[in-house]
């Protein structure tokens, strides 16, 4: 019981600043593979002869088909371990960034790019993670890995416009594909968070209390139960998916259109990718 105890991780300290950096580096991969979308969307608009808005929207579903993708990263967290279920989503991503690489028609590449937005479910997960590491410093540790944010979208643009130039558009993307294997590092970052084994034992049964209830419920309570559904009867969960769902649409949509708007007007492609980089100084 005594070596049991000693293995134990207190909260706040240790291995819990770990997560807090794998959830900083998750944070601006995810961003900023999104902004480096955007800055490409020019140069994909002109190589499947298609409209600015197509583009635009094969982009923009990434991160919603990755936010629809967060319960169910939630669910299979449970069912195998936080850590397996990043380094999968995580790989799933870069498996759809290898494939809009080989892209050849705008419906081949909306496809590769759903499998991308994998990581912003991924990068839920790690939150949730972070709740469980920390106590006192949880909001310290947010506002640490919430500032990848920033830093995604300050680096990405400049470097994605230079990958451009060298490698081309099919070049880039499986660089970005690369650089986000890192993701599945991170994920491997995740050690399961030891508790007093007494509790442990507790949770245990509750968790077997819990499993034979759910065998004996039928199929549309078992899926309720395992993508935590219950939380859209709270007035106050709702009122704040409203708000994210919104803001989200109003941040994704800087995130795209910002560089081929600059373009537009008549700025030069490093020039249009340094104002996201400015922007994004200035706002944060």
């Amino acid at each position: 019981m005594v070596c049991a105890m000693a293995n134990v991780m207190a909260k706040d300290q240790g291995w819990a600043w770990i997560i807090t950096l794998a959830s900083f580096i998750s944070m601006a991969l995810t961003t900023g593979t999104v902004k480096s979308l955007g800055v490409m969307l020019p140069t994909l608009r002109e190589q499947f002869s298609t409209q600015t808005w197509v583009i635009g929207l094969s982009i923009s579903l990434t991160t919603a088909f990755g936010i629809v993708a967060c319960p169910f990263a939630g669910a299979l967290s449970k069912r195998l371990t936080p850590r397996h279920t990043v380094m999968i989503f995580s790989l799933l991503a870069v498996i759809g960034l290898i494939m809009a690489a080989l892209a050849t028609s705008v419906q081949f590449l909306i496809v590769a790019l759903l499998l991308t937005g994998f990581s912003v479910g991924a990068h839920a997960v790690m939150i949730g993670e972070e709740a469980i590491y920390f106590d006192k410093y949880y909001n310290v540790s947010m506002a640490v890995s919430q500032a990848g944010l920033s830093l995604g979208i300050m680096i990405m643009p400049p470097m994605t416009q230079l990958l451009l130039d060298i490698y081309g558009w099919r070049g880039t993307m499986l660089l970005l594909a690369g650089l986000n294997l890192h993701h599945i590092v991170c994920g491997a970052l995740l050690k399961p968070f030891q508790t007093d084994p007494v509790e442990l034992e507790d949770n245990e049964l509750i968790k077997r209390s819990k499993k034979h209830q759910v065998q004996e419920n039928s199929v549309i309570t078992n899926l309720v139960h395992y993508l935590d559904l219950t939380l859209f009867t709270n007035a106050d969960f709702v009122a704040l998916l409203v708000y994210m769902l919104c803001s989200g649409y109003c941040f994704t949509g800087w995130l795209i259109y910002l560089v081929p708007h600059a373009m537009e007007l008549g700025y030069q492609s490093y020039k249009s990718s340094l104002l996201a980089t400015i922007g994004e100084s200035v706002t944060s």
